[in-house]
């Protein structure tokens, strides 16, 4: 289920620091059992260490898109993103 997350469909892509507007409103559209699945798995996938180092593997180091990526997905999550 990893792989599922390296996709470009907004959430990935870099450019300004929230989701392009179509996916956030399509995510915010969905029945909440469905966001409530999404944020769950999500929820899931910041907990575990190894996580954090494929998203730092797929952004090829540049620490400004890891940024954004955990942004929105802590975003999506409904989590509170841990200091780093």
């Amino acid at each position: 289920m990893l792989s599922s997350l390296n996709y470009n469909a907004g959430l990935l892509s870099v450019g300004s620091n929230t989701p392009r507007p179509t996916w956030m409103m399509t995510f915010q559209s969905a029945p909440m059992d469905v966001r409530d699945y999404l944020a769950e798995e999500l929820g899931i996938f910041l907990s575990e260490e190894r996580f954090e180092d494929a998203i730092n593997s797929h952004a090829r180091g540049d620490s400004e898109r890891v940024s954004i990526i955990f942004d929105r997905l802590y975003l999506l999550a409904g989590m509170v993103q841990p200091n780093s």
